[in-house]
């Protein structure tokens, strides 16, 4: 996985779903994939890149699942797709 194609492409999909640029970028390579943290104001987002195609899908399943049956606040999925040859 290409680490910087990975941040542009989180910071684009940022800026296109906030409509302003994130201040702060930092990413961490995983066994499955990347995580691209982002930082703009009061808002913060994760951005997960996946090596396996599906899996993503998988863990949104999980937590849409896991949400009707916890009381605890569970992560919101604002945009879930394919860019550039990745999931995102």
């Amino acid at each position: 996985m290409n680490q910087q194609q990975l941040e542009r492409i989180a910071s684009d999909t940022f800026q296109k779903l906030f409509g302003f640029r994130a201040s702060f970028v930092q990413t961490e390579l995983t066994f499955y994939g990347c995580v691209v943290f982002l930082v703009a104001d009061k808002q913060k987002v994760v951005i997960k890149f996946s090596k396996e195609m599906g899996r993503l899908a998988k863990e949104i399943q999980g937590l849409e699942r896991l949400s009707k049956i916890v009381d605890c606040p569970v992560p919101a999925i604002y945009f879930y797709g394919r860019e550039e040859g990745y999931d995102t």
